[in-house]
């Protein structure tokens, strides 16, 4: 009997010693509630006061037009308000539990609670100075290339937009200006986003901010050379288009030396450096072949007729008298004199009737009245030449005439020597 008063004895003693700490624990609650369902009121009043919801509409973040069957619901941008005040709520409760926890005597719960609250709060205010150095980087970066591409705008440097496009119409294309301030707004924006990662001290995030620090040369460089290759690109194939007056060789031009360019900005970029130097060479390589193709089948007649006109004339200087004397001027009237006297050797080599000597004649004399002209020309002679070469076809075209009229005219005399031919 006494062991049994003894055992409720002390069960009745641990309740009443343990009513103390649950109650110290329930006020802790109480007063936990208090604290998050106040500051949850502030947040959620302080940010719709300060218009909040109105600025996240007009940024685009939400949209609080109330969609079909849901009207009468909160818009997207209270729900949202709302979401950062439980959010507030709940960790106002996070901060209590230790102390809860500890009033009721459970350590082995509050020592875990107690060592992450201490790390979130040593944490916590690096993570609040990098997101004010995120926030007011970004908006000096965005004010900085708003600037930049005002006063590019403002010295009109938009007429040069046809330098870097590659379409007719630069409207359609790259916009200087605009190109040039969005270009200094990443670059800004990531030498502070460089800097909030380095804040935050995480040996991860300072390798990332260390990369991204040390590749960025390579990045400016590699726009400068793509840049430098656009506009390069127009200026040559606008001269090109100038100097010869055909567009698609200009074109051609044009294209590459872009590609030229690109790949000089992957290679500057150290992206994938093998692969694009074998592809560079087996590009221009190529393009060499069907270049080479193109000029042995379209160029052959091109090709074989200047060689023939250089072989004749070594052929005509050998023959020629004075042939090694260099002390006569290279393209004095020694060397009209050369293809004069081709033209005499061409044409009394052939054996033609009295018709086609006088032509000849005739063009013999036309080419001599030419070689007092010291800028003959070898247009003019090859088209002398096509024209003989066509009268003679004329002549030799008639005498087939004349045999066939000849023909028939012996055909007749038989038939009235014979008059049963008639028949």
């Amino acid at each position: 009997m006494n062991n049994v008063w003894s055992t409720f004895k002390g069960a009745i003693e641990t309740i009443v010693n343990f009513i103390p700490n649950l109650i110290s624990a329930i006020l802790l609650l109480l007063l936990a509630w208090i604290i998050a369902v106040v500051v949850k009121n502030i947040i959620v009043k302080g940010l719709n006061a300060l218009g909040v919801d109105k600025w996240l509409e007009r940024k685009g973040l939400v949209n609080n037009r109330p969609h079909d069957g849901q009207q009468g619901k909160r818009s997207e941008s209270e729900g949202l308000i709302r979401t950062l005040g439980k959010l507030a709520y709940f960790l106002v409760f996070l901060l209590f539990l230790p102390p809860v926890f500890d009033a009721l005597g459970m350590k082995s719960v509050s020592e875990p609670i107690k060592g992450m609250m201490n790390s979130v709060f040593e944490f916590a205010p690096r993570i609040i100075v990098a997101v004010i150095i995120l926030v007011l980087g970004l908006f000096i970066a965005k004010m900085l290339g708003s600037l930049v591409k005002n006063l590019l705008a403002s010295l009109n440097v938009s007429r040069f937009n046809h330098y870097v496009n590659f379409g007719k119409n630069s409207r359609d294309g790259i916009d200087i200006p605009e190109a040039t301030g969005w270009i200094i707004t990443v670059l800004i924006g990531l030498f502070f986003v460089v800097q909030a990662l380095t804040t935050v001290n995480l040996e991860i995030l300072n390798g990332i901010g260390k990369a991204i620090i040390g590749y960025l040369p390579l990045v400016i460089s590699g726009l400068i050379i793509l840049g430098l290759g656009l506009i390069g690109g127009n200026i040559l194939a606008k001269l090109v288009r100038r100097g010869t007056g055909h567009t698609l060789l200009a074109q051609v031009v044009k294209y590459l030396l872009i590609i030229v360019a690109v790949f000089m900005t992957l290679d500057q970029l150290n992206f994938a450096q093998s692969i694009v130097n074998v592809a560079f060479l087996l590009i221009l390589g190529a393009v060499a072949v069907a270049f080479a193709i193109a000029f042995g089948i379209g160029g052959r007649g091109f090709a074989e007729k200047q060689l023939n006109s250089l072989s004749n004339r070594i052929e005509e200087d050998k023959r020629n008298p004075d042939y090694g004397n260099t002390d006569e001027p290279l393209f004095g009237s020694k060397q009209n004199n050369a293809y004069n006297n081709y033209s005499d050797a061409h044409y009394d080599n052939n054996h033609y009737d009295n018709n086609h000597y006088d032509n000849a004649h005739y063009e013999d004399q036309h080419y001599n009245n030419a070689s007092a002209n010291d800028h003959f020309e070898h247009s003019e002679f090859d088209a002398d030449q096509r024209e003989i070469e066509r009268r003679q076809a004329e002549q030799k075209s008639d005498y087939v005439r004349n045999d066939e009229v000849e023909e028939r005219r012996e055909q007749r005399r038989e038939r009235r020597r014979d008059p049963r031919d008639r028949h």
